[in-house]
């Protein structure tokens, strides 16, 4: 039941039969037999297939230059596989004669009877496949119940061999436990002895305890005293140590805001630095933006300006939001008014809300 069923014959299983059948038949006893409607039906069939060419359709009659008749289909799929000649262009499967596609001719040649006489031959054939089929499968089957027996075997030799080890095993640790056993019996002796021993030290001991039990209550006594002071004192090293700690957290604290302090003094200095820093820069570049004025006479027409609206609100300076429109009015349209009140107030090193020409000029220059 667990066998599979019969496949289909394959399309590799078509060569070798007809490979087989044609080493069938250049046997003497085999063409002594041989009749005129077999050697018709082999003319009728492709050489590459096996099967008989039609007379229209994909695998009709054609012929190649050498003569050899094979189906067109089968034909040009064998060109198209030879791996031994260039494209648009192959080999003859018979004789091995190289040709071009365009050399494939078509025949109009009746091939009805030809079919018709090969029908019971064909019939054969299939029967023979599908036979050979099963006994394959038969046989694969067969070796695959063989093998699985062969494995069974060697798991069950295994088995007992795991087995044989695991009751020797056993039978060394029955040994290595009854030693042990011994043994223990031996040191139960021994504990016993000592129990005995231990009776008579602790009878001993009782009547001792007996004769000091007065001694025992008055030392008691002192004990109950002494530990009536210890709690009182106890009481008063806590408090102390309370008070310790509220001293070291207030000093905790305080070190923490000095350390705070330190800090934010330093993070000030650090930035008066960066400040005078970038002050001097500004004023260096100012300089010799000034210098360079003075000697190009460079932004003319800006300088032009910025002097009007100075005399005009009687300044020498302007504040940022009139400098800020002067220098929209004199870029144009593409610059627009929050870019250059920014970049002004950034110039503003002093907080002053003022700017003189030089930043003005250096604003207009950068946003140009």
């Amino acid at each position: 039941s667990n066998i599979a069923p019969t496949p289909a014959m394959p399309h590799y299983a078509r060569h070798v039969l007809s490979d087989s059948s044609a080493v069938e038949r250049e046997r003497p006893t085999k063409r002594a037999r041989e009749t005129e409607e077999e050697r018709r039906a082999d003319m009728a069939r492709c050489p590459v297939c096996f099967d008989t060419w039609t007379e229209n359709g994909p695998h009709r009659l054609v012929s190649l230059p050498c003569g050899h008749l094979f189906g067109q289909s089968c034909v040009l799929k064998w060109f198209r596989v030879d791996e031994t000649v260039v494209l648009g262009r192959g080999s003859c499967p018979v004789c091995k004669e190289i040709c071009e596609e365009k050399e494939v001719r078509v025949l109009y040649a009746p091939v009805g009877l030809s079919v018709a006489e090969n029908g019971g031959l064909r019939e054969r054939e299939m029967e023979l496949a599908r036979e050979v089929n099963a006994l394959r499968t038969k046989m694969e089957a067969e070796e695959m119940i063989k093998g699985r027996f062969h494995r069974e075997a060697l798991f069950y030799k295994d088995q007992m061999e795991s087995n044989a080890r695991i009751v020797e095993e056993e039978r060394r640790q029955g040994e290595i436990f009854f030693a042990n056993a011994r043994e223990l019996a031996g040191e139960v002796k021994d504990l016993k002895a000592r129990l005995q021993e231990a009776e008579c030290k602790r009878n001993n001991a009782a009547h001792e305890a007996k004769s000091n039990f007065s001694v025992a209550r008055k030392l008691e006594k002192e004990v109950e005293y002494l530990g009536t002071k210890l709690s009182t004192e106890v009481e008063c090293s806590r408090s102390l140590k309370k008070q310790m700690l509220e001293k070291y957290q207030e000093r905790k604290n305080l070190g923490k805001k000095l350390t705070e302090e330190q800090q934010e003094k330093g993070r000030a200095h650090r930035e008066v630095a960066n400040l005078q820093r970038l002050k001097n820069a500004h004023t260096r570049e100012i300089r010799e933006l000034r210098k360079k004025i003075r000697e190009e006479n460079y932004g003319s027409s800006w300088k032009l300006a910025f002097m009007e609206m100075c005399n005009a609100l009687g300044k020498r300076e302007l504040d940022l939001t009139t400098a800020a429109t002067l220098g929209t009015d004199l870029l144009g349209r593409n610059v627009q008014f929050e870019a250059v009140h920014s970049m002004l107030r950034a110039r503003d090193y002093n907080r002053s809300g003022e700017v003189c020409f030089a930043k003005f000029f250096l604003t207009l220059k950068s946003l140009s």
